[in-house]
């Protein structure tokens, strides 16, 4: 019982460290990205299948 308590915990305490340690590169990338573009991170797009029913698609 406590194996599979301690193997959790530290699943949770590395994935947590892993996301706070990665998060300021993710947000250098992001900001390249808005300052390169001068627009959103997410792109979308219009698209027009053979009904002609336009919706948007995020990619």
């Amino acid at each position: 019982m406590y194996k599979a308590f301690f193997k959790r915990f530290f699943d949770i305490v590395f994935s947590f460290s892993g996301i706070v340690l990665l998060s300021w590169l993710l947000i250098i990338i992001s900001l390249a990205i808005i300052i390169d573009d001068a627009g959103s991170i997410i792109r979308t797009t219009a698209e027009s299948p053979v009904k002609s029913r336009v919706y948007e698609v995020v990619a």
